[in-house]
């Protein structure tokens, strides 16, 4: 997309919309971006970005889904991990490493809203059927009751 296309685009999409987040990482070009990001920048959008995965991970835990649970969970150690140096301004930050941390936090709040659980698409529906077939010389009996060999 040249220059042109990118100044239409501006006056309609809100500087740090999550789809101008989007238009203009796809494009490599951002008004925030053409600087390297501050230390504040960052700690302040993975700060937001803990709290939409938290959001999502409250809401899997109240619905019981485990498979969500965990890839939830995962993304949030991921997070956590990438910002808690920069919050705890463990040393001087290189614009490369701030911009990198960056798209990593971004990278993981996107699979985070990816992680769906698969088995009901299979489970689900009509002419859904289970077959069980067991070995026919597993004992029925209870074999605590055998002497040990």
């Amino acid at each position: 997309m040249n220059d042109a296309g990118l100044r239409r685009i501006r006056p309609v999409v809100r500087q740090g919309s999550v789809l101008a987040m989007i238009l203009f990482s796809a494009f490599g070009r951002a008004d925030a971006q053409q600087s390297p990001p501050t230390v504040v920048q960052i700690v302040e959008e993975g700060r937001a970005a803990r709290r939409e995965v938290m959001r999502l991970l409250d809401r899997a835990r109240i619905e019981r889904d485990i498979v969500k649970v965990t890839c939830y969970d995962a993304k949030l150690s991921g997070i956590n991990a990438m910002l808690r140096p920069i919050e705890t301004g463990a040393g001087p930050w290189r614009p490369a490493v701030l911009r990198s941390s960056r798209e990593r936090i971004r990278t993981l709040v996107q699979q985070a809203h990816e992680c769906v659980c698969v088995y009901p698409a299979w489970t689900d529906g009509p002419g859904f059927h289970l077959e069980v077939r067991v070995d026919p010389r597993i004992p029925t009996e209870d074999p605590s009751g055998f002497p040990a060999s």
